[in-house]
């Protein structure tokens, strides 16, 4: 069955957004050239938008196309309408051709990411031993654990993003600590900046 279109189901979306949707899969969306569709000039456009360059305004989408801004806002629409009506139905379209890993470490001394590619994804309560950025991350040793796991879909690249601290693992901490977030008690900016112990002796203080 055919959604509707989300023009109408949510009220319009900015031209402006839709355009930096799309740039985001610029390798899906240029399959969806060629098929007898008036908006392939478009594609073009976004898809030669490069990593620094700005997003285009609509004024010099109209006087590169040389279109009126109710026909270049039918092929925003129009365009965006049927690259989701293609990813809905062809699992093809959208490919992701590498998948990389971006390890994002706290230490008591630095933090700091790196990017690489592992065999396996570690899961959250897992400890990873890092040696190689200890002296930086801690001033001794590399072992950390992992704590939270984000995925992240790129134009044709995947990256699994993996968050560890220094120390271990301890399922009850980490169950005081939510608690605390949510309770707006402990934001996430004041829990990356305190040490464990610290973050340990003020959950004990509210929930002993």
């Amino acid at each position: 069955m055919r959604r509707k279109n989300a023009d109408t189901e949510k009220g319009t979306i900015r031209a402006r957004d839709i355009i930096i949707n799309l740039s985001f899969a610029r390798t899906a969306l240029s399959k969806l050239r060629n098929k007898d569709k008036e908006y392939d000039p478009l594609i073009d456009a976004i898809i030669s938008i490069g990593e620094e360059d700005p997003i285009p305004e609509s004024k010099e989408l109209q006087a590169l196309f040389s279109i009126s801004p109710a026909k270049l806002r039918k092929w925003i629409d129009t365009l965006y309408r049927d690259f989701l009506d293609t990813i809905r139905t062809d699992s093809k379209v959208i490919q992701f051709a590498r998948l990389e890993h971006r390890i994002c470490v706290y230490g008591s001394r630095q933090f700091i990411s790196f990017l690489c590619q592992l065999p396996i994804t570690p899961r959250i309560g897992e400890e990873i031993d890092v040696p190689f950025i200890g002296a930086y991350t801690t001033g001794s040793g590399g072992s950390y654990y992992v704590y939270d796991i984000k995925y992240e879909f790129g134009d044709s690249i995947m990256t699994v993003n993996i968050w560890a601290r220094q120390g271990f693992y301890n399922k009850h901490f980490e169950y005081l600590k939510d608690r605390a977030d949510f309770e707006g008690k402990l934001s996430e900016v004041e829990s990356f900046d305190m040490t464990e112990y610290e973050i340990e002796k003020e959950l004990k203080a509210w929930y002993s």
